[in-house]
């Protein structure tokens, strides 16, 4: 039987964060509301340089933002490290 993986390298993760990132950028606009999945994978060498685009240019447009929500991620992560050692 195979060992489950844990973190980042799971199956789980991975499909997670790409149903996340492809709402993401729907959202944003990145990606048309109309898209799938499926259209998406078809045009996936087409649409590569249109999404890098599209995130070069909502980084530029929100990078106050970006620098705030860095921060505060740097912050928790360490946050729970720290608590994570002290509970040992």
């Amino acid at each position: 039987m195979a060992e489950l993986k844990s973190g980042k390298t799971s199956t789980e993760w991975i499909t997670l964060a790409g149903v996340i990132l492809f709402g993401a950028a729907k959202m944003f606009g990145i990606v048309p509301e109309d898209a799938t999945t499926a259209s998406v994978g078809a045009q996936a060498t087409e649409a590569l340089p249109a999404l890098i685009n599209g995130v070069m240019d909502l980084a530029k447009q929100n990078s106050s933002l970006l620098v705030m929500a860095g921060l505060a991620w740097a912050y928790l992560k360490r946050r729970t490290a720290l608590k994570g050692k002290a509970l040992k």
